[in-house]
């Protein structure tokens, strides 16, 4: 089934936009992934992603999905910069979110 968004947050004011998803099956969940493809150029921005799952092993999804997401941002003149997958198994969970909160506040 294709979501139907009610509402697209316009990205034009800001200069660096953090977009974040789980993986679903593999791959980008399917709302995120119709936001993408729908939102306006993203030309001169800074663009963070991050994906969180729960797979043993970040190329279980994590990796296909940022690189998924990063491909549709450059589709859209973006400029990625942190690509950050966050394994919510995992023991380090914690001290990854806090350094991809201190990534993403890096100017």
């Amino acid at each position: 089934m294709d979501p139907v968004l009610k509402e697209t947050p316009d990205v034009k004011p800001y200069d660096h936009i953090v977009f974040a998803s789980p993986v679903h099956g593999f791959m980008l969940a399917k709302v995120m992934l119709k936001y993408l493809n729908q939102a306006d150029d993203l030309f001169g921005k800074k663009v963070d992603l991050f994906v969180t799952h729960y797979f043993p092993f970040q190329w279980m999804g994590g990796t296909q999905t940022l690189k998924q997401m990063k491909r549709i941002v450059e589709l859209k003149h973006g400029e990625v910069h942190q690509m950050i997958s966050v394994n919510w198994k995992s023991k380090r969970r914690e001290s990854v979110i806090e350094n991809l909160i201190k990534q993403i506040m890096e100017p």
